[in-house]
């Protein structure tokens, strides 16, 4: 019998596979307890808030829920939809089971918490620099109090999240806390953001790139006041909103554009009367004006599920220049021409 020569070494290979060279040794391992350590890392987990905004979960609240949530069911707009979700919202319909309603509220907390889990994270964060340890702290913050701030607008007493959960035991017993409450508890995180966050970040070359910035904690807390003074809170904090809206001014990083329609070309982004804009690019794609677009129109068709009404836009004077810039009644798409509204 002829003898295999290569049956050795295939016995020596196969049992090879069983030793310890062949064991994958990680080279890196996120977990609680270890990120964020770096810079870098805190650059990935501000980055990581933004998904929640555009990208990061399925049909994230800036590129539906919250203009459905919020536009659709005010007089301004009106959606073609006779069923569903979106009709609900529009005819004040909707049950728990609205697909905006859960969807929305999922995005928030999940922000929320993701913003909780850092800024626990950053005080023992030693061998960064302070300014560092500053603006992503006020960054979060920022963060923080954007999406409290946008819950309680739209369902009133919700649950005041401030420490991060990762049980669901502790889940399960948290409580909605008083309007007033988390009214105080977002100003006092704008508050801190402005005094923590810088006018523009040292790596930009705009004022606003999509990260939170002094001006844009300014900005949002004046509008946070406003609402604390009015029916729901009743307290006077109109001095307080002056106050917060005088230092946007006063830092002089932003300025009116000459013309009011060039606020929406997209090679104006980012421009100098933008004060904070979520970004989208690449794959991430901004469906918020999409979705009032017409259907049928050739390559200019969109979604078609709401639009302004006929009062709103004839609210405007006719010789208002931002009315023809603001309201859409005419597609040209090729060579033909479409009119709607």
């Amino acid at each position: 019998m002829r003898r295999n020569p290569l049956l050795p070494l295939v016995a020596a290979l196969t049992l090879a596979g069983c030793n310890a060279w062949l064991t994958e040794a990680p080279e890196d391992f996120f977990t609680p307890t270890d990120f964020p350590a770096t810079e870098p890392d805190l650059k990935i987990a501000l980055a990581g808030i933004d998904d929640w905004y555009t990208g990061g979960s399925n049909q994230p609240y800036f590129i539906r829920g919250w203009p459905i949530l919020t536009e659709v069911p005010s007089d301004q707009t009106i959606t073609t939809q006779t069923s569903g979700s979106r009709y609900e919202q529009d005819s004040y319909t909707l049950g728990p089971s609205n697909e905006w309603l859960w969807r929305v509220w999922q995005q928030i907390y999940g922000a929320i918490n993701q913003a909780n889990v850092v800024i626990e994270r950053i005080p023992q964060l030693t061998t960064l620099p302070q300014d560092v340890k500053d603006r992503y702290l006020g960054a979060f913050k920022f963060h923080r109090a954007f999406n409290h701030f946008n819950a309680v607008r739209v369902w009133g007493s919700v649950p005041l999240m401030m420490r991060p959960t990762s049980e669901f035991a502790t889940a399960s017993v948290i409580t909605r806390a008083p309007i007033a409450e988390i009214y105080d508890s977002i100003a006092q995180d704008l508050e801190d953001a402005a005094t923590l966050l810088p006018l523009r970040w040292p790596d930009s070359a705009t004022p606003d790139d999509g990260r939170p910035t002094r001006g844009a904690a300014n900005a949002m807390l004046a509008d946070v006041y406003m609402n604390m003074s009015g029916a729901l809170v009743q307290e006077n904090h109109w001095a307080d909103a002056a106050r917060a809206a005088k230092a946007v001014m006063d830092g002089k990083a932003y300025s009116l554009v000459p013309n009011f329609a060039d606020l929406w070309l997209i090679r104006n982004k980012n421009g100098p009367e933008h004060i904070y804009s979520i970004q989208f690019a690449g794959v991430k794609r901004n469906l918020y004006t999409c979705q009032s677009r017409p259907s049928g129109v050739g390559i200019e068709s969109c979604s078609n599920y709401w639009f302004s009404t006929a009062a709103f836009m004839n609210s405007f004077n006719a010789v208002d220049a931002r009315k023809p810039v603001t309201f859409l009644t005419q597609v040209i798409a090729g060579t033909k021409t479409y009119s709607y509204h």
